[in-house]
């Protein structure tokens, strides 16, 4: 079977159905006879939904959609209950995780908390003033601040040594020698 319209063509090679818009290789829609559809499009794939709304289904289920609007963010959404987002990199090693109970694990596919990183960690601010900064939960003030000039203060946003440590009463400046 094989249909051509100007180089566009739709044929059988006896075990899966084609769609080609040249002769080549690199440009290939195929419908297998396991009842995969690979595109093969030799660069990027462009989707184009009219609604906003791309969903991916797995064997009839929706697994996960994409959604985006003109003036709201994309949007990923995992369809069934009990499934994360893992990111991994090419090699199949998990970097990142977010799971369904709304937790994010940087370096582990369990993370323990809201935010849960593990391994080496780098923080950097964006000011002179308030470069790092660590609040307990509900606290108006920060428990630890981290100046720009790797001051540290517990207790005091305003660190007077290298470790200022403020508990009321008792305030220890220790300066580097």
């Amino acid at each position: 079977l094989e249909f051509n319209d100007d180089g566009h063509y739709i044929y059988s090679d006896g075990t899966d159905l084609h769609i080609k818009t040249t002769t080549t290789a690199s440009q290939d829609i195929a419908l297998t006879s396991t009842g995969k559809l690979v595109v093969d499009a030799g660069d990027d794939i462009n989707l184009d939904a009219h609604s906003s709304v791309f969903n991916f289904k797995r064997q009839g289920s929706e697994m996960f959609r994409l959604t985006c609007g003109a003036s709201s963010p994309i949007a990923f959404q995992p369809k069934q209950d009990a499934y994360d987002i893992a990111f991994n990199q090419y090699d199949g090693t998990e970097v990142m995780r977010i799971t369904d109970n709304a937790r994010v694990g940087i370096g582990t596919a369990a993370p323990s908390q809201t935010l849960d990183v593990r391994g080496t960690t780098y923080f950097s601010g964006s000011t002179d003033a308030v470069p790092f900064e660590v609040f307990a939960s509900g606290a108006v003030t920060a428990a630890l601040h981290v100046t720009s000039g790797s001051d540290v203060g517990i207790g005091t946003a305003t660190p007077l040594g290298k470790l200022h440590i403020n508990a009321g009463a008792y305030q220890q400046v220790f300066q580097r020698g």
